[in-house]
């Protein structure tokens, strides 16, 4: 972002930088199946279009609204299926002490968003 946020900052920065597959629908619903191994390298993309101008373009125009508003609308109709992401790596979890030392194991709590997907980093920073 220009400016750059604190070093120290968190929070929620909503983007919606959108990636897809194509279903193989034979019809019969049984052998209905997505194209899976594409969806990483669809993700990889969509997450490098974020960049300065995107960022810029999302501060100053309701893009990100009406992409966001896109797929809500997909979804909830049946025409597609939202898988979210979200990333907690680099984010200092094992180095937290609230007074009785730092934790061996982080987790989150109940998430109450389908097909939600956390990325995390491991005790050892993997």
């Amino acid at each position: 972002m220009v400016p750059s946020l604190p070093t120290n900052s968190f929070g929620n920065v909503l983007g919606v930088p959108a990636a897809s597959i194509v279903m193989n629908n034979k019809g019969d619903g049984e052998n209905d199946q997505y194209n899976y191994p594409n969806l990483v390298g669809e993700v990889r993309v969509s997450i490098k279009k974020v960049d300065a101008n995107y960022v810029k373009l999302a501060q100053t125009t309701d893009a990100q609204l009406v992409a966001f508003e896109a797929m809500i609308q997909a979804s909830t109709s049946g025409q597609a299926v939202m898988l979210n992401f979200c990333s907690w790596c680099k984010f200092p979890l094992y180095e937290t002490d609230f007074g009785w030392g730092k934790p061996t194991w982080v987790s989150t709590a109940a998430l109450a968003m389908k097909n939600m997907v956390m990325l995390m980093d491991t005790s050892s920073g993997g």
